[in-house]
Order: C-alpha cells, then sequence, then structure tokens
C-alpha cells in the first residue's frame, strides 16, 4: 500500500515510501552490564598454629556433642520430625483513618492574551469539546521554521536523500500573531465515530482511543464541517504548516521536541523501531512543552497548505499557503508508525494528493482564538 504514494519531482506530490528510507529496522541492543571477572578481595582468617586448642574451642565441642545426643533421643521417640509450627501473631486495630477528601481538578487557569489586533478576550489554558476533543491554547511568538542545519551535516546525522532536506530550505522566520488553539492529540476512532457515525481506519482493533487513520485531507475538511455545524461555530480548521510546527517545536533549534538525542525519541513517539508495525493509543507517550501528545510519530497529520518543494516566498506570518487557483497535493507532517526517526523530525515535510486515503496519515484540528470560546 505505502509503496503506492507517488513522489514530488516536476510538481507531484512525494513522501519517502519505504523502500527509499533504505534503512534497516533494528531493535536496540541494550547495554551489556560489566560482571567482574574476580571476586571482590577480602582479608584471611587468622590461621591458629596446629596443636593449639582455645578454651572457647573445648567448650563449644562438648556443647554440641551434648545437642546432638539431645536431638537424636528426641527423634528416636517421637519416630519422625516434626516442623515447628509458625506462630501468627493477632493483628493488631488500628485506629481508623480519617475520610479523605476527594482529589481537588484544577480550575485551567483564566488569563489575559491578545488575541487579535487591538482585541483582547479571557481565554482558558485548555478546553473540551462536546465529542471529548481537549484543545490547549498555543500562544503567539516567533520561530525558525525549516531546519537550521546544513544539509550535508543533516546528511551525516540522519542519512537519507539530499532532496528531502531541500524540501526544509530555506529556514526563515515566522511570526505567530495570533494564538490559537491545538487538539492534544490526533483526533481518535472513537471521536470520528461519534460524529460521522463510521469509522473508516484500517487499524480498527486497536481501540477508540487510537487515531483516526485512513482519512483523506477532503475526509477531514468534512469532519470540520460537521463538527463547526454541531458546536455551532465556523472557528474549527486544520492548523497552518507554520502553526504545525511552532507547536510541534517552540522557538528551540533542536531536531525534535525534546532535544537532539535521536536515542530520547523512544519516550516521545511511536515509530520503526518501537511500533510493531500498528498505531497506538494517543497519549501513550511523552508530551512536549506545550502539553501535546503523538507530534512525532504514530500517524502523519494533514495541514491546511498547499504542496509546495521549499520555503521560498512562504508567509512569515503563520497563514497557511494556499495556492489560487488551489494545487491537488496537501502537506502532512510529523512522521507515523512506519517512518524512521529522520522522518519524525520536527522539520521534516512530505506531501500527498488530497485525495488520498493511508492508514499512516491522520489528522489533528486547530481552534482559532479571536473567534472562539470566551470562557
Amino acid at each position: 500500500m505505502i509503496q503506492d504514494i507517488t513522489g514530488v519531482v516536476g510538481g507531484k506530490p512525494h513522501w519517502p515510501a519505504p523502500d527509499e528510507l533504505g534503512t534497516q529496522r533494528t531493535e536496540p541492543v541494550a547495554t551489556p552490564i560489566a560482571i567482574p571477572t574476580e571476586p571482590p578481595p577480602h582479608e584471611p582468617e587468622p590461621v591458629e598454629s596446629p596443636g593449639k586448642k582455645s578454651p572457647n574451642f573445648l567448650i563449644g565441642a562438648v556443647i554440641a556433642v551434648a545437642i546432638a545426643i539431645v536431638v537424636g533421643w528426641a527423634l528416636w521417640f517421637t519416630g519422625e520430625p516434626r516442623q515447628r509450627e509458625r506462630v501468627v501473631e493477632p493483628p493488631v486495630a488500628k485506629a481508623p483513618e480519617a475520610p479523605q477528601k476527594p482529589k481537588e481538578v484544577p480550575t485551567p487557569e483564566v488569563f489575559v492574551t491578545t488575541s487579535g489586533p487591538g482585541i483582547e478576550a479571557p481565554i482558558q489554558r485548555a478546553f473540551t469539546n462536546s465529542i471529548g476533543m481537549k484543545f490547549v491554547l498555543i500562544l503567539e511568538g516567533s520561530f525558525v521554521m525549516g531546519s537550521r542545519l546544513a544539509i550535508e551535516e543533516l546528511l551525516r546525522r540522519f542519512g537519507g536523500e539530499k532532496g528531502w532536506y531541500e524540501w526544509e530550505k530555506p529556514s526563515h522566520s515566522v511570526r505567530i500573531k495570533r494564538s490559537f488553539y491545538l487538539q492534544s492529540a490526533p483526533v481518535t476512532q472513537g471521536q470520528w465515530q461519534r460524529l460521522m457515525g463510521n469509522n473508516p481506519s484500517h487499524f480498527k482493533d486497536c481501540g477508540e482511543n487510537c487515531p483516526v487513520e485512513k482519512v483523506s485531507w477532503e475526509d477531514a475538511r468534512q469532519f470540520i464541517k460537521k463538527l463547526n455545524e454541531v458546536e455551532k461555530t465556523e472557528d474549527y480548521r486544520l492548523p497552518s504548516e507554520a502553526e504545525w510546527e511552532y507547536a510541534c517545536q517552540g522557538s528551540s533549534d533542536a531536531e525534535f521536541s525534546f532535544g537532539d538525542e535521536v536515542e530520547r525519541l523512544y519516550e516521545f513517539a511511536w515509530y520503526s523501531k518501537n511500533s510493531g508495525d500498528k498505531t497506538h493509543p494517543v497519549g501513550d507517550k511523552e508530551p512536549n512543552g506545550w502539553g501535546l501528545y503523538d507530534m512525532h510519530g504514530n500517524v502523519w497529520e494533514w495541514v491546511e497548505d498547499d504542496w509546495h518543494d521549499s520555503y521560498e516566498g512562504a508567509p512569515d506570518d503563520g497563514r497557511a499557503w494556499i495556492d489560487s487557483p488551489r494545487g491537488s497535493a496537501r502537506v502532512i507532517r510529523g512522521g507515523g508508525w512506519y517512518n524512521d526517526a529522520l522522518v519524525c523530525r520536527s522539520a521534516f515535510r512530505a506531501s500527498l494528493w488530497s485525495e488520498s486515503r493511508y492508514s499512516l496519515v491522520g489528522f489533528r484540528l486547530s481552534r482559532s482564538v479571536a473567534l472562539g470560546p470566551k470562557f
């Protein structure tokens, strides 16, 4: 199935198929524990000169002989040894404990943030909508989009093809001018089922808390349309590519949301080396600094933008880069359960036709703050 994905060459969409990655999957090798080859040194016990017996030794020998005679007589008399019965102490009564107060659930902090030019509105850091989708607030800010490393350095660290890294160039400064909400994890099968009444996923046995997949960009737009109707709003949407990378990475210049240590990807992502070739429930790995789960791995995520081969001419204010008329290919981000570490990097980007459906691809939603819920 995955090998059917076509590449972006001369304007056609592309993302790395399994046979292009060229990397063999290897299970992590545990570091062997050093085992001492010699016993620890010890001081020798003092040795008495032969022929001398201390008084303590003679007294001990007499006592041992006497004990042996008594035990032998007892065994002969009873016919067989008896096991000593274990003495069980009666339980000690304890004073009843005072009833514990139920754990308090903290109310999300309400604060004021700029939600538009000259507009201020009190909003919460997080909210959950009518079908159980949790959203967290991503505050406005600046970051550098794309990888800051030279292509030669990226090839040395991660391998792959030079063309993949050219899609991340040239890196450019972006100012996210308006705070926005982003779903804390990808849309799940249960959330899709509750709203759409069906489940298109390939990995249905994974459960309703696993990400919905085999949904096209067009399918995601239908989900958004229906959700806006149910909640009587127009604020739900797909995030822009710039918003997605900013939410994944923040202002850090590292290759992953947690830093550059590729061996730590196990803690944050389901990918080729730990996924078992399937999706997993969302939120089982560690979140990033914003409190977002599965930004690396599990499933790729659709964003709003049309595909472009580089960032030459990309918006610098966080808006989606949309052609007029629109192209046929859309951007996907984050990597999936099949992909290696280099593809799960924060800056890595790829594309598919907007009507494509694969078990590697899902999505998460954004919600605008300026017209969003007032709490």
